[in-house]
């Protein structure tokens, strides 16, 4: 085990759990480099290089697409089919969110659209694969998981060197999973300092930390808003530099203009889901901390007092049982060899339970740390409810796939090029997994920045 980078410990990840030399790399350098696939329930990969037959009953009012986008945010589509066929936000359904700096295969379904009107239209950066009707939409959450096909470039490890980074990952039994780079936001990593500031009720803190806080990885005119911003707190000399693409920190900004001060308001004119984002990513740090202090006591294994939960399709449900009290450490160690439980910990909400034992002690020393209980996340901001009940996540990243590699030459930089292929079960990140191989200080390198110098 050795310890995380600093940009890292700003998420709540504290640790790698191999000692392997840095593989460095980068990856998402094109798109092509990233390819993600979406497994259904059944199994089936929606492949991005063919044309895919749903098993659905190709009857009801949801029309269910399967979208291949190329450099394009999941949220870019849902837009483009809001304005295209006139839709509400509630008449649109998906799986999954994905990058934008990747090719992605994923499912969508559309409330009364006819199959008709999208064959016959075109659209930039998007290329239907499949088609089919269904009587319910599709939910997040209601896929099985996803499929990695992607390259590290750059490497500049010998090929033995390579290999013997890869095969130590490959053999490793236990991978920490955490949430990854992406759920707190990369670049600007903030989300997470937004929802503690609204949890805290320190609207000010939150506003400042939406418009204000500035990452050098940001394009150098979002940086030069956000620091007019900060020298002025002038919301109408700040909304003559804020590009329209940062949609969030108009908003605000907007609200400020006409009502000085009043920083709840402003906040509360965001839409609901992106409210309950930031308080989603602040509990997602609070998990990182306690897994990573898990992991500095070396308890990989089961131990009285843990959370244990039953498993759906590879992730667990709504429900937990303490071991030494609700079930024997003897009958979780049997179910837990079969892969009917798993060790789980509290992604933190106002009904979960929290760990007895040694971890219920680490738990609430983190909370006290932090100025947090569990019923602070019943939120209200105005008149909109984003408060979080919370769920239960498994401490070890468990693969659907395993991981399998090749290493070639690259034909960009003349140096190693290394492929890979796995897959994951839905919610669980594959910079989870890369960071344990790549092991890389410069958090661009995970988003396809090339560090100055390189």
């Amino acid at each position: 085990m050795r310890i995380a980078y600093d940009f890292e410990k700003y998420m709540g990840i504290e640790y790698f759990i191999t000692d392997t030399i840095p593989l460095l790399g980068k990856i998402k350098f094109k798109a092509d480099d990233f390819i993600v696939e979406e497994i259904l329930k059944d199994g089936t990969i929606l492949a991005y290089n063919k044309k895919i037959n749903l098993n659905l009953p190709n009857k009801g009012r949801y029309l269910y697409l399967i979208v291949k986008k190329r450099n394009i945010t999941t949220n870019d589509v849902i837009h483009l089919f809001l304005q295209k066929y006139r839709l509400k936000l509630s008449d649109i359904g998906v799986y999954g969110i994905k990058d934008r700096r990747a090719i992605a295969v994923q499912c969508f379904s559309l409330r009364n659209v006819k199959a008709e009107e999208i064959i016959n239209s075109k659209f930039k950066n998007i290329e239907i694969l499949g088609h089919s009707y269904a009587y319910g939409p599709a939910r997040l959450g209601h896929h099985l998981g996803n499929n990695f096909t992607l390259l590290i470039r750059d490497v500049r490890l010998d090929e033995n060197s390579i290999k013997e980074v890869l095969e130590k990952i490959t053999i490793q039994e236990f991978i920490p999973n955490y949430f990854g780079y992406q759920r707190f936001g990369i670049p600007r990593p903030v989300t997470h300092k937004i929802g503690e500031a609204i949890i805290k009720n320190d609207y000010e803190k939150a506003v400042d930390e939406l418009i204000g806080t500035i990452d050098p990885l940001e394009s150098e005119e979002r940086i030069l808003a956000r620091k007019i911003f900060l020298d002025t707190h002038d919301p109408k000399e700040a909304l003559k530099y804020f590009p329209e693409e940062l949609l969030y920190e108009r908003i605000v900004l907007e609200h400020l203009l006409h009502n000085p001060n009043d920083y709840l308001g402003a906040l509360a004119k965001l839409p609901t889901p992106a409210l309950r984002l930031f308080i989603e990513a602040y509990s997602s740090y609070l998990f990182n901390r306690f897994l990573s202090k898990r992991l500095s006591l070396g308890m990989l294994n089961i131990e009285e007092g843990d959370l244990v939960s039953p498993i759906d399709s590879g992730v667990p449900v709504f429900f937990s049982l303490t071991v030494g009290s609700g079930i024997t450490k003897e009958r979780a160690k049997e179910l837990l060899s079969k892969d009917k439980i798993a060790i789980v910990l509290p992604v933190l909400g106002y009904k979960v339970k929290i760990s007895s034992g040694i971890m219920g002690d680490l738990i609430r020393e983190i909370l006290i740390e932090e100025g947090i209980r569990p019923q602070d996340f019943k939120i209200w901001l105005g008149n909109k409810f984003i408060g979080l009940k919370g769920s239960y996540r498994r401490i070890d990243l468990k693969p659907l796939i395993k991981l399998s590699y090749n290493i070639i030459k690259d034909d960009i930089f003349n140096t190693n090029t290394v492929q890979l292929n796995f897959a994951l079960y839905r919610g669980c990140y594959a910079t989870v997994l890369l960071r344990e191989i790549m092991k890389h200080p410069f958090p661009g390198s995970y988003f396809g920045k090339v560090l100055k110098g390189s």
